[in-house]
This record gives structure tokens, sequence and C-alpha cells, in this order.
């Protein structure tokens, strides 16, 4: 019977039966203002008497200094009890319009940047010839990790990238490898296993496109790939070509604000 109630009120345009402590905060937000109201009335008051009636200078201070400091405190919480009660029903909706119209001008923003204009300069990366990770040392890897590098591609001496490896997985990876190999290599990394699932396939999260795209392209290629954070620009837009640009999920962040 609830749910069917609740079911027609939502059909109707009413508040859902949750809404019930919605009241209550009304009728709280409806006693604050009634007592800061008789509180500034009261002070009011006071003022007018200690004016008129009191004998002595120093208690007409007193009085008005204790009058100067009420009168605001009792105008601020009647302001916000005001607030409250009047547009707390409208707020959710005017956030969810303000969310909506950030959305869409970052999406404007996305569309107007090409993405020769933005990417991030490729400090540090790892250098190997397909099949031949367990040449290099993951302590190489590590060492990477130095001022703002956070992540570490992996390619071949032609640029064409394989791997894009995040600073979490290699201190994941560092806390959580077995104890042999004592000294693991690249290769040992990208077979270890995180949730059942190879950190090969992780760190291969990879989107790429061609350079004549704009910044809102490179979101949806990454969007399309599940877990993906890096997108790599090239000559055609495939893996197989060498790298010309790359451009991160922060990359993207940044240029919608």
């Amino acid at each position: 019977m609830n749910l069917l109630q609740g079911q027609v009120n939502r059909e109707a345009g009413m508040p859902a039966q949750s809404d019930g402590k919605l009241t209550m905060r009304e009728k709280v937000a409806l006693g604050v203002m009634i007592f800061c109201g008789s509180g500034i009335v009261v002070t009011v008051v006071s003022a007018v008497w200690a004016g008129t009636y009191a004998s002595s200078l120093d208690n007409r201070y007193l009085v008005l200094t204790i009058v100067s400091a009420l009168i605001p405190m009792f105008g601020a919480g009647a302001g916000v009890a005001i607030a409250f009660y009047l547009l707390h029903e409208n707020n959710p909706v005017a956030t969810n319009a303000t969310w909506e119209l950030m959305r869409r001008l970052g999406d404007d923003r996305l569309r107007a940047i090409s993405t020769g204009d933005v990417g991030t300069p490729v400090i540090e990366a790892i250098s190997v010839a397909a099949g031949q990770e367990a040449t290099i040392p993951f302590a190489d890897v590590k060492a990477k990790l130095i001022g703002r590098v956070s992540r570490i591609p992996v390619w071949d001496t032609n640029r064409v990238v394989r791997y894009v490896i995040h600073e979490s997985m290699i201190y994941k990876y560092w806390a959580e490898k077995p104890t042999f190999p004592p000294d693991p290599t690249l290769s040992d990394f990208l077979s270890f296993a995180v949730q059942g699932r190879a950190m090969r396939t992780i760190v291969s999260a990879i989107a790429w496109i061609p350079p004549d795209g704009t910044l809102a392209v490179a979101r949806e290629r990454m969007a399309s790939v599940p877990d993906c954070q890096d997108v790599f620009v090239t000559a055609d837009g495939q893996a197989t070509q060498p790298v010309l640009q790359w451009i991160t999920n922060a990359d993207i962040a940044k240029a919608k604000l």
C-alpha cells in the first residue's frame, strides 16, 4: 500500500514519503525564523528602553553594545532560515541545471580545441622491443617516477607505444609482488594479476586518434576503452604508427575548466 501511494504521489507530482524529513526541516526553519524575529524585536525594544530610560551612560553603552552584537546574529540566522525554507525544494533543480550548463560549456570547449594544442610531454619512457620485456629490470621502471612523472609509456625504438604504466600500478605491484623472483623484470610486472586481471591488460588500456581531431574526439575515444586514461595521436589514428602526441585524462579535464 505504501509503495502504491508513493507511486501515485510521484505521478501526481507530489513529494514522496521520504520528504517527511524535509517537512520537519521546514518546521525547524520556521521555528528559527520566529525565534530570530522575536529576538530582533526584543533587542530593539531593549535598545529603545536603554536610550530613553537608562540613567547611566555606562548602562546605555553596555545595552547598545549588546544590541549591536545581537542584531547581526539574529538577522543572519533568520536569513539562513528563510533561504532554506523558501529555496530548499528548488535547490536541487538549480544545482542540476548549473551542472548541466557547466557540462555543455565544457563540451563546447573540447570541441573547439585541437589535439595539437594540448598534450603531455614524454619526460620519461621505457624503450624496448616487443617480446624483450624480460630484459628490463622493474627497478629501472620504478626509478623513472621522478618529479612530475606519474605515468610511463612503454614503446619500441620507433615510438610505437604498447603500454602506459601508471604510478598507482607500480606501487601496487611493488607492495604485493611475490618474493620470487627477487629482482623482477618488466615482464614479471606485466604477468602479475590484480583482482584476476593481468597487469598487461590493465596497462594496455590505450586509445588512438588521428592528428586532425579535437579534444572532444579524444574524450570519446578514451571513453570507448574501459579504464582508459591515455590517448595517443598517430598519423592515421592507428596503434601501429609512431606516437606524435600524448593526451591524458588530466589534459582533458584541465581543458574543460
